[in-house]
């Protein structure tokens, strides 16, 4: 995988930002970061940005941006339902910084990768879409539980919190995944995850695919 000559050229693009949204273990900053280093493209996450506001903010005013920090035990405590709704409360807050992001990086045409959970479709569809690449990915909850399991080194969590991990960003997944294409957003399977990075720039740079397809042919 990646080893053409073509991704070592810049990527003929129309667009100034990319974003790359899907739920924990879809495997968006893996790719985004992929993507970043081979074409030299900055790249940040959704998650800073939350990180970030939550230390300027007054927990009164913005306590969504506190739940997953005040409620450690979430996993025994929330239902998926509930997980999902804290999670696009805290989207929406978060999408505001984003937003905003998104408009200078358009504005001077500076390039940059956005990948995170808190870019929700459909405030998404709500701006100006000029300039801008939206990406979601998705896959099913087998894949997600296994990624989910190798980012767990520190055995921190049992088998049991995972399984209901697993399930929680499953749920948050076919939300993201449903509304974005209710809005006419790309929606890409993860799985497999070894052919994810052709498959994405083949939909960012159709010059690329075209030339892997040349190159299978001869």
């Amino acid at each position: 995988c990646c080893t053409s000559n073509y991704y070592t050229k810049q990527m003929q693009t129309n667009w100034s930002v990319l974003l790359i949204g899907g739920a924990s273990g879809a495997g968006k900053s893996h790719l985004a970061q992929q993507i970043a280093e081979r074409y030299k493209i900055s790249h940040m996450e959704a998650d800073d940005i939350r990180i970030a506001l939550r230390t300027v903010s007054d927990r009164e005013r913005h306590p969504e941006l506190f739940t997953f920090v005040d409620n450690q035990n979430y996993l025994e405590e929330f239902t998926e339902e509930k997980f999902v709704e804290e999670l696009l409360r805290t989207g929406s807050t978060v999408w505001g910084a984003v937003d905003s992001l998104i408009t200078r990086h358009v504005t001077f045409d500076e390039k940059i990768i956005i990948d995170g959970d808190s870019i929700i479709p459909e405030l998404l569809a709500k701006r100006n879409q000029e300039r801008v690449k939206a990406i979601f990915l998705y896959d099913d909850l087998e894949h997600i539980h296994e990624r989910q399991i190798k980012r767990n080194r520190n055995k921190k969590r049992t088998q049991e919190k995972l399984e209901i991990n697993a399930k929680f960003s499953f749920a948050y997944s076919e939300t993201l995944r449903n509304q974005a294409e209710q809005n006419g957003f790309v929606t890409i399977k993860a799985s497999p995850i070894d052919t994810l990075f052709d498959r994405i720039v083949a939909v960012l740079d159709p010059l690329a695919g075209l030339s892997e397809q040349v190159k299978s042919r001869d």
